[in-house]
């Protein structure tokens, strides 16, 4: 939606308006995910508790609750990251292939397909370095029980701190770019 705003002028409708580009693409994307999120998780609801009714699935609620956090941190880190490939849409002419294969790449390299133990230790602990894990990999660790107390905010500090960098950089790719842009079309 970015792009397109980009490309086709739509863009120029918000500029001239006093509301916040980035802030209402956020409450817009958080919108539409909470349909989906709320749904899910009345569905997980169902499911943790028939599973921990008949003691095959014990959580631990602080577990629950950092899960939530870590998800709301995931979904922000996510945006943030597509803003940022968005900006792009400045200085290409036609980016949804690139960004088809970046959200694959971001997909592949959060564990979202599969599990990121089958790329072996050294690689997981390389990524562990990047923003990637944080999106889906840590919050899934968190709800399984894989990860440990510690490592659980250790890394919920390491997703802030993701998330501030690349809010900053959001920002910053953003007010470049607008110097490049062009009213047209619309």
């Amino acid at each position: 939606q970015i792009a397109d705003d980009i490309k086709n002028g739509g863009l120029n409708k918000y500029l001239i308006k006093p509301v916040s580009y980035f802030g209402y693409r956020l409450v817009s994307f958080f919108g539409q995910k909470a349909i989906y999120y709320g749904i899910t998780a009345l569905l997980l609801i169902g499911i943790i508790g028939f599973a921990s009714a008949g003691g095959v699935l014990e959580l631990q609620a602080i577990r629950l609750i950092l899960f939530a956090v870590t998800l709301s941190g995931a979904l922000l880190l996510n945006f943030l990251i597509a803003y940022c490939i968005c900006a792009s849409a400045f200085y290409l002419h036609e980016i949804s292939y690139f960004f088809v294969i970046t959200s694959l790449l971001v997909n592949i390299l959060s564990g979202g397909m599969f599990p990121l133990e089958i790329f072996g230790e050294s690689v997981v602990k390389a990524l562990q370095y990047t923003p990637f894990p944080y999106t889906i990999y840590f919050p899934v660790n968190i709800l399984s029980g894989k990860a440990e107390a510690a490592s659980m905010y250790q890394g919920l500090l390491i997703q802030c701190g993701w998330i501030l960098l690349f809010f900053w950089l959001s920002r910053l790719t953003w007010r470049v770019s607008m110097k490049k842009y062009s009213a047209v079309g619309g």
